[in-house]
């Protein structure tokens, strides 16, 4: 994340708020639920759209080991049972 980004999520999160009618005081006729689920809806909704969530590594197994090593090592585990 760099700064740009965070700046988009809170510019996402203010206008969610606002957009949702989110009272940012204590002192209204709405329940404390339906405030607390406002603010959720906006912080979540935002995150998803600005902030990367996910990893993605390539892993390829394939040449870890050199054909002779793996070959060793599969006759080794064969000597391994047979003792």
């Amino acid at each position: 994340m760099n700064n740009e980004l965070w700046q988009l999520y809170t510019d996402q999160v203010l206008m969610n708020l606002s957009f949702n009618n989110t009272p940012l005081n204590a002192n209204t006729t709405e329940s404390l639920e339906a405030t607390w689920h406002k603010i959720q809806t906006s912080v979540v909704s935002a995150a998803l759209k600005h902030i990367p969530n996910k990893k993605v590594t390539l892993r390829n197994f394939q040449h870890i080991y050199s054909a002779k090593a793996s070959y060793l090592h599969h006759n080794l585990k064969k000597l391994g049972n047979i003792i």
